[in-house]
């Protein structure tokens, strides 16, 4: 597992790697979390997108001043959420649809019986 970190490009920016070969994971992912929300909360630093990435939409959202548009863009071409997953809908927030989404993929794979 790797944890690192980005920031603005207009800003100096610091990188934090943790690698964890060794299972279970619990204690790596309490320190990443831990690590995740404080320099969240004390320098507005986020993690990387590609790596443990434990923050959600909240977390980010004032960081992104265009995630709503990125928002609406997704709903209007994948209005059931068929290509997003649990990260995704964390992350940017779409909770919401993906339940609606998955609602409707089951009624769609129930037996009908007449």
């Amino acid at each position: 597992m790797l944890f690192g970190w980005l920031s603005q490009a207009s800003e100096p920016f610091y990188t934090i790697s943790l690698f964890c070969y060794h299972e279970p994971r619990t204690a790596f992912y309490a320190l990443a979390g831990f690590l995740a929300r404080a320099l969240n909360r004390l320098h507005r630093a986020c993690p990387h997108w590609g790596k443990y990435f434990p923050l959600g939409y909240a977390d980010i959202e004032e960081y992104y001043p265009r995630l709503p548009a990125f928002r609406a863009i997704c709903e209007r071409h994948d209005p059931r959420g068929t290509f997003r997953n649990a990260y995704v809908n964390r992350v940017f927030g779409f909770t919401r649809a993906r339940a609606r989404a998955d609602a409707g993929a089951a009624e769609r794979a129930a037996p009908l019986h007449l």
